[in-house]
Formats: structure tokens, C-alpha cells, sequence
């Protein structure tokens, strides 16, 4: 792979994630609301001290000045990323926004790429079956169905299945990622728990997403039937599983995998009302609760991780394409 090709892929991934910081430090501080005046009004009424002396005592205890010019705001929060500091909560000042990511990164991943994984083979299997077998019932109540679920908000799936799962038949968890009984670490019990808490996010980010990969393989795989190399390929007796598995399905799935990323970004982004929904502790869900603290500190450096997850994603797929699609050129 040409080295110059990557390094200018890299260079743009980063300039990209460099824009997202900057749009999201700017349109962050134009939301209304702020966290000090709330703050400072409850301190005010609960110990019957003036709003005025309220703030103060606020800025004292945060050690922020909510009156700082923006350039030196800026230049404060870049200084620190320099240094891989994303800054300390504004709700709660003993923690910083390090400590929130490292924690519920992890999880994030966990349930969108174990659900990213899931949806797209089964998705891609589904749609092959449903273009090689396109003039059946079978294959027309299958593509009723994933263009019912795929058109479904994921609130509406998420809702549903704590509704069903949980409060009906009692199968699941109503929240946390592991069961406290467990000692978190590399053990088996723990392995188990945590499995078991990310069924229901799992499960729904596959409803969402698979019926998009099967309509996808089912128009691709349609497209590529109708290609000469497979009348070919018939004519010179090759056997259907073969035509099937090598010719179809392979060339088929090509053009999907440019959309993995994009798939991915989007789990990222509307992980918020699915964690939301299950209380599981991942970046959406501290997401969500930073923004209606209106804790800036907070949402920018979920955000900033979020961006920088889907953009890396977009250059992973990128360079890995060419590899999976030799007619393509890196750099071309």
C-alpha cells in the first residue's frame, strides 16, 4: 500500500477530527443555559445568601471564570489536549472527563461492535438468500420485514423490548452493565454478567441496522446476477453453490463495506437513547446526562471521542478497502 496514500488519508482523519473539536468548543457554549447560574441560584436559596455572593462562591469552587474570554478558554482547552487532558467536569469537579471516557468507552464499543458484527453478517446472509431467491414469498415477507425495522426509530425498539423483556417477562435487567454481586476483572462470572446486561442494547441495535444491510446485499446481489462473468460462469457449468458463494455473494458485499463506518457512527450517535433506555453506562448515556447538567466540559469530550471513534472508523475502512476490492487502487 502506497505510504504517501495513508499518511495523506491520516492527515486528513486528523485535520477532520481538529474541525469537529472546534465546531463542537464553539456551538457547545451557544446553548442556553448555564450550568453556574443554575448552581449558584440553588446555593442562593438554600443557605439565604445573595445571587451575587451565590456565583462567587460558585466560580471559587470550580476555579472557572464563566466570564472568560473565549480565545483564552480555547487556548486553555487545546493546551490540555496537547497534553491528552480533555478537562475536569463542571458538575463534579473531583472527576475529570478522562475519567468518564475510560470508563464508559469501553462499554460502548463493547455492545456497537459486538452489534455492528452481528447485524452485518446476518444482514449480508439475508439479503444473498433474499436476491437469489428474489421471485418467492419467502424473499417478499422478508424484505417487508427489514424495511419495517429499519425504518423504526431505535427509541421505538428499545422501548419495546425493556417493555416485553423486562417488565413483562423478566428475562433481563432493568439496568447496569454487569450484575455488583461480581467482581469486575478477567474472570468468568464476570464475563457472563456482562454479556447478559448487553443482550437487550445488542439486540436492538441489531433490529435497527440489519434490515439495512439485507436491503443493501439484496440490490447489490440483484445487480451482480445480472452481470455477463455470471451468465458466464453458468455456462461453463460452474455449480450455483460456487456461483453463489464466490461470484455473488463476494462481489455483492463490496460496495456494502464502504457503509460499516457509517453504520458505526450512527450506533455511536443514537447509543444515547438506547443506553438511555436500558440505563447502560456508556458514552451516550453520560452524553445525555452531561447535556442536561449543561456540563460543557463533559459534552465536549464525549463528543471529541465520538468524532474521533467514527472518523478513525472511516479511515480504517478506507485503507482496508482496496485490500478486500483489488480492481481498486490505493491513492486512485
Amino acid at each position: 500500500m502506497n505510504a504517501h496514500y495513508i499518511l495523506k488519508r491520516l492527515g486528513m482523519a486528523l485535520l477532520t477530527i481538529a474541525v469537529s473539536s472546534i465546531l463542537a468548543f464553539v456551538l457547545l457554549r451557544c446553548m442556553p443555559g448555564d450550568i453556574f447560574e443554575n448552581q449558584a441560584r440553588d446555593l442562593s436559596r438554600s443557605q439565604s445568601i445573595s445571587l451575587e455572593e451565590a456565583k462567587r462562591q460558585i466560580v471559587l469552587q470550580y476555579n472557572y471564570d464563566p466570564n472568560e474570554p473565549l480565545i483564552d478558554q480555547a487556548a486553555r482547552y487545546y493546551g490540555g489536549l496537547l497534553h491528552g487532558n480533555l478537562g475536569v467536569s463542571m458538575y463534579n469537579p473531583g472527576r475529570t472527563v478522562n475519567d468518564y471516557v475510560a470508563y464508559a468507552l469501553p462499554w460502548t464499543l463493547f455492545i456497537a461492535c459486538t452489534a455492528l458484527a452481528l447485524s452485518f453478517f446476518l444482514g449480508i446472509g439475508l439479503g444473498g438468500f433474499m436476491a437469489w431467491r428474489r421471485h418467492g414469498w419467502v424473499s417478499d415477507f422478508l424484505t417487508l420485514f427489514c424495511t419495517v425495522t429499519s425504518s423504526i426509530p431505535v427509541f421505538v425498539f428499545a422501548f419495546l423490548l425493556m417493555l416485553i423483556f423486562v417488565f413483562q417477562l423478566g428475562w433481563f435487567p432493568m439496568s447496569g452493565a454487569y450484575d455488583i454481586m461480581v467482581d469486575p476483572g478477567f474472570n468468568l462470572p464476570f464475563f457472563v454478567s456482562a454479556c447478559y446486561h448487553a443482550v437487550l442494547p445488542i439486540f436492538t441495535f441489531v433490529l435497527v441496522s440489519m434490515g439495512g444491510w439485507a436491503l443493501q446485499m439484496k440490490s447489490s446481489g440483484i445487480a451482480v446476477m445480472g452481470e455477463d462473468f455470471i451468465f458466464a460462469a453458468h455456462a461453463r457449468g460452474i455449480p450455483e453453490s460456487v456461483i453463489r458463494s464466490r461470484y455473488v455473494m463476494r462481489n455483492a458485499m463490496l460496495p456494502i463495506v464502504t457503509s460499516v463506518a457509517i453504520v458505526f457512527s450512527g450506533m455511536i450517535g443514537y447509543g444515547a437513547f438506547v443506553e438511555n433506555t436500558y440505563i447502560y453506562p456508556g458514552m451516550g448515556k453520560i452524553l445525555a446526562e452531561a447535556s442536561g447538567r449543561r456540563d460543557f466540559s463533559v459534552m465536549q469530550g464525549i463528543l471529541l471521542i465520538i468524532c474521533a471513534t467514527t472518523i478513525l472508523a472511516n479511515f480504517i475502512v478506507e485503507l482496508f478497502y482496496s485490500k478486500l476490492d483489488p480492481r481498486i487502487k490505493s491513492g486512485d
